[in-house]
């Protein structure tokens, strides 16, 4: 139920006193709401009224009809100017309220109560009121809705937003009031009618206002009305609308939703406006008004103002998806409008959310929306400023050929952006990949390698690899791209090559040229090779010439080959490798296979003769490089050897000797220089086998005779004393008492004496005036 209050000045009152008092009220009105109606409803003229007014200038004066909250309930209240008291002075007023249990009046707004028949003053004079039904509240009519519109017909759209404006400031603040200059109390009512027929019911219901009052500045209402002959501070805490002077509110410029509200009165929209802002839940709050303006705009059919944006569209839409989902629902076609007219889209991110929202929810979004939206969007991807997760509308089989051959294959030749390939690799564009990858085989099926390699970039390889199971020269193009850009193993991108990806010969080699282009596999891709490619594939590439190529070059820069070449030669010996092989390339791998022999522990040394003999046949047809590996692997076993063996694998090596030997030789010797300068012993053990060389078993002519004694002079008159050249004296006595030691044969052929005065002979021939004596250092020499 409603209570009833009324307070004036009598005698008469509940107070039972004379002056001002309750004269009636209703049984059970809580303190609160009593405290509040009386005080919130005082009456003082304003300063251009008479002070004595006749009846007539009564009637004149403005009517103070207000709206007040407290906890839990709510006053609406109304003060007239009376006059005279019972006592017969002047400044009596008559003030009315009706008390309610709850925030506001229930379907209604406190301003339908303006000039409302449940106004009519109580001739009872039993101080008891009886309550009100909250159904017998009948509206008034000169603030209703039909009086409100046609108040505001000539009113100016900018001062009724810039009056909404204020009011929603101050109520954002959370303090502080406006104050309404108005020139009489139904205008103030139809201002307040306005505002609050504005708002979304549970705002308005929390707008307390007064229509007039005489000290504007104190009074407790949000919206609190005065007459213009009523004095205003300069200062205060209250924003000032002059509406009688038509001025607009000072510091008040009008957002989108008092902008919308004032543009809906004059359109007669604003029950629509309402009815939505009002079905929220939970209720629209102060700060989203704006927002829900801007989706209003587009669902609820209102012209749009002039300076609207795809921002505003945009935070429409976004406020519609989050929080009016009745709104998100309908209506696109509105929004496909006033999107064309207010310039397109530019906005992919945000466009992107929210049409993936739509679609979700099954919103009918117009074509001339999605096609406007899939240009700008698959633009943005293309350039990179999109993302990867940037919405694509569902498209049928032709659509998806014309966007890929239109838009995206040409991107994806022209350097893409990792965005666009991870955007086309997303989840649920499958279709649309795959038609890309299609057209893009087919774009390239003609080009060359080289040239396809020049055509497609790093990324755009990564993506064509992972999505062109079936077109197979696009992935060998896309390996090609990627083994050169050290991002996949040039083994994998052969290993994957057929007669489907590759159709000649001269493309076969062309593929290795471009896997391998500066220089040959390295060891451990040529051992991949090798145990995982196909033969076929290593025929038709050539590319174990290459493999070959690694060995001698290996050989040049190195100057030494290591157990990965060996076993890479054990590879290539094998019969499936062999007959690929071409006789240089045998040779090769032959030469490092005895580099590898003589490289290990030791060997019979009669077979190990036979296959120097083989070397040093091979090294006439060999590179530089591995020619030195094998001679230097030869000698060093060579000098390895006891006297005799080393005798007899000399004998076997260098005879018939001739210049074509001077270059082993000059390497065997070389490494002999150290054997000789190590220790007396193994001075003795070199010197004898030079010295003995011509053994009847390898002389059988005067031919060889020659040979032998030409080897042994070069030996022992030329290698020997450049050897020993800083060997002290007391070193080579020592080497002279071994010699006989050492040896267990005589010095033979051609020295009938003994190994003493032998070396005695040699010595005072190359220490006198040969080489040995003109290095041996000054201090020896006068030892």
């Amino acid at each position: 139920m409603i209570g009833r209050l009324e307070y004036t000045s009598c005698d008469d009152g509940l107070d039972g006193i004379g002056g001002f008092q309750v004269r009636a009220m209703s049984p059970g009105i809580r303190d609160e709401l009593r405290t509040a109606a009386i005080r919130d409803s005082i009456y003082e003229p304003s300063p251009g009224r008479p002070s004595a007014p006749t009846a007539s200038e009564l009637t004149q004066f403005p009517r103070a009809f207000g709206y007040t909250r407290v906890p839990g309930g709510s006053v609406v209240f109304r003060s007239t100017y009376v006059g005279r008291d019972h006592t017969g002075r002047w400044g009596n007023y008559f003030a009315q309220a009706l008390t309610f249990d709850s925030a506001a009046p229930a379907q209604l707004l406190p301003i339908d109560l303006w000039e409302s028949p449940a106004w009519a003053q109580s001739s009872e004079r039993t101080g008891v009121l009886a309550s009100v039904n909250p159904g017998d509240l009948v509206p008034g009519m000169q603030a209703d809705l039909g009086s409100t519109m046609r108040f505001l017909q000539p009113q100016q759209p900018e001062l009724v937003a810039s009056v909404i404006q204020a009011v929603l400031d101050v109520f954002a603040q959370g303090k502080g009031r406006v104050i309404m200059i108005v020139s009489d109390s139904t205008t103030a009512a139809l201002w307040i009618s306005t505002v609050t027929r504005s708002l979304p019911a549970s705002i308005a219901a929390a707008v307390s206002f007064t229509t007039y009052t005489a000290r504007p500045e104190s009074h407790q209402g949000l919206i609190v009305c005065t007459t213009p002959d009523v004095s205003v501070p300069a200062y205060g805490d209250f924003r000032l609308v002059d509406v009688a002077g038509g001025a607009a509110a000072r510091d008040a410029a009008p957002l989108a939703f008092a902008r919308l509200a004032a543009q809906s009165w004059r359109e007669g929209l604003i029950e629509e406006l309402v009815v939505a802002s009002s079905s929220l839940t939970p209720p629209l709050m102060v700060s989203e008004l704006d927002e829900f303006a801007q989706a209003a705009v587009l669902f609820l059919d209102l012209t749009p103002p002039k300076d609207w944006s795809e921002m505003d569209t945009l935070s429409g839409l976004e406020f519609a998806q989050r929080r009016a989902s009745s709104l998100f629902l309908s209506n696109w076609h509105a929004v496909a409008k006033i999107t064309e007219n207010s310039g397109g889209i530019t906005e992919v991110s945000r466009w992107s959310a929210v049409l993936r929202s739509a679609t979700e929810k099954g919103v009918s979004v117009p074509a001339s929306l999605t096609n406007d939206y899939l240009r700008v969007a698959v633009d943005a991807v293309v350039s990179g400023a999109g993302t990867h997760d940037t919405w694509l509308p569902k498209l049928d089989d032709t659509a998806n050929h014309h966007l890929a051959d239109a838009v995206l294959v040409p991107a994806l030749l022209a350097h893409p952006t990792t965005t666009l390939l991870r955007w086309l690799g997303q989840r649920g564009r499958e279709s649309l990949a795959a038609v890309v990858v299609a057209e893009l085989a087919r774009r390239l099926e003609p080009v060359t390698l080289s040239e396809g390699r020049t055509m497609l970039d790093r990324n755009a390889a990564s993506f064509c690899l992972q999505q062109s199971e079936q077109h197979h020269r696009l992935r060998i193009l896309a390996s090609t791209v990627l083994a050169s850009e050290g991002d996949l193993d040039p083994v994998d991108a052969l290993g994957a090559a057929d007669s489907r990806s590759l159709r000649t010969g001269e493309e076969w080699q062309e593929l290795a040229g471009l896997l391998w282009p500066d220089s040959p596999p390295t060891l451990t891709q040529a051992h991949r090779l090798l145990r995982t490619t196909p033969v076929e594939t290593l025929q038709r590439t050539h590319v174990i010439e290459q493999l070959i190529e690694r060995l001698t070059d290996d050989a040049a820069a190195g100057g030494a080959l290591g157990a990965d070449h060996f076993q890479l030669v054990e590879l290539l010996r094998q019969r499936i490798f062999r007959h690929l092989l071409s006789k240089d390339d045998q040779r090769k791998v032959d030469a490092v296979t005895l580099i590898e022999y003589f490289t290990a522990p030791r060997r019979d040394a009669e077979e190990a003769t036979g296959y120097a003999v083989r070397g040093l046949q091979l090294a006439r047809s060999l590179p530089p490089a591995l020619v030195a590996l094998l001679e230097r692997s030869i000698a060093t076993w060579l000098v390895s050897l006891p006297w005799n063996s080393q005798r007899d694998a000399l004998e076997r090596l260098l005879l018939p000797f001739d210049d074509d030997m001077m270059g082993f030789v000059g390497v065997y010797t070389g490494l002999a220089e150290d054997g000789l300068r190590a220790s007396a012993a193994s001075a003795a053990s070199i010197v004898i086998a030079w010295r003995s060389i011509g053994s009847p078993s390898a002389v059988g002519s005067d031919a060889d005779e020659r040979d032998a004694r030409r080897l042994r002079a070069h030996l022992l008159d030329q290698a020997l004393p450049k050897a020993l050249r800083r060997v002290r004296r007391r070193d080579l006595d020592r080497l002279g008492e071994l010699l006989p030691n050492t040896s267990t044969v005589r010095a033979n052929p051609g020295m009938p004496e003994g190994w003493q005065l032998w070396w005695g002979r040699w010595r005072s021939k190359h220490e006198s005036k040969g080489l040995l004596g003109r290095l041996m250092p000054p201090r020896e020499k006068r030892d």
